[in-house]
């Protein structure tokens, strides 16, 4: 199973985050956009994942809840027909929240960097720092927290949860 090392944060301006990531990084940007459906699942996470180009995949992961880097394993496979699969699922496990973002995605060697708006929640940025066989999770969280130097984001706000669950926070207040 895939394991990154990875960290979330909130920012209150990602137009200023964008340039000084574009400035650093190595391929990029590529705009996505996505609808993540979240269902109610009793071991970790499991998503569909549907992009605007009508291709979708289903993502089982497990990460803890942090506001610090932290490690997150993940599975991803491709689904034909998500709208059947997402009905399918509806009917036996349950739907729960489902996140619309507007995702642009940055590379710097093999980490992922996210610039995040999503809908009805503000701005984010997501770092995932994919490890390699060689690599153990002191050097991801060290890869993790160098960028978030280089990009400045040293007082940005950690968030330690998923975003489903701070949409699925503010439905029940």
């Amino acid at each position: 199973m895939p394991t990154n090392i990875e960290i979330k944060l909130r920012v209150d301006n990602l137009d200023a985050v964008e340039q000084k990531t574009a400035s650093i990084a190595e391929s990029g940007p590529e705009t996505l956009i996505q609808e993540d459906v979240f269902f109610d699942v009793a071991c970790g996470r499991l998503k569909l994942r549907k992009f605007a180009s009508g291709k979708a995949e289903l993502i089982a992961y497990h990460r803890s809840d942090s506001d610090q880097v932290r490690e997150s394993k993940w599975l991803a496979s491709p689904i034909e027909d998500p709208d059947s699969f997402q009905e399918a699922m509806g009917m036996t496990v349950g739907t729960g929240v489902t996140v619309r973002k507007h995702r642009t995605l940055y590379l710097v060697g093999d980490t992922r960097i996210h610039l995040d708006r999503v809908e009805g929640l503000g701005d984010f940025v997501e770092i995932e720092v994919v490890l390699q066989p060689e690599q153990d999770h002191d050097m991801g969280r060290t890869i993790a927290n160098d960028l978030i130097k280089q990009i400045g984001l040293d007082d940005a706000k950690p968030i330690s949860t998923a975003y489903a669950d701070l949409i699925g926070s503010k439905m029940a207040t």
